[in-house]
């Protein structure tokens, strides 16, 4: 795990996921800077310290590799992640 103050934002998710909205980028954002975080949009998740996202494989590659990650569920892989990842986390925002 990289020792980084970059907060990755995932938008898009892979199908059937719905991406985030707009609403939920800026509040992600805001959450990101007012803990010291600068913040990617869609990058690359092996420079993150922390990552936000729907359902995605760059999410799940980041929580198994113990990055922090955050799962904003859109209803289809939210008792997946809980399973797989007992340290990530699900926001509801």
């Amino acid at each position: 795990m990289l020792d980084t103050n970059i907060c990755l934002i995932k938008t898009n998710g892979n199908y059937p996921t719905g991406n985030l909205l707009k609403s939920q980028i800026k509040t992600l954002q805001k959450i990101a800077f007012q803990n010291g975080f600068k913040v990617e949009i869609d990058g690359d998740w092996q420079n993150a310290g922390i990552v936000y996202g729907v359902e995605s494989v760059e999410l799940f590659e980041a929580a198994a590799r113990g990055i922090k990650s955050y799962l904003i569920p859109t209803g289809n892989g939210e008792q997946l992640f809980k399973k797989m990842f007992k340290n990530g986390e699900i926001l509801h925002i």
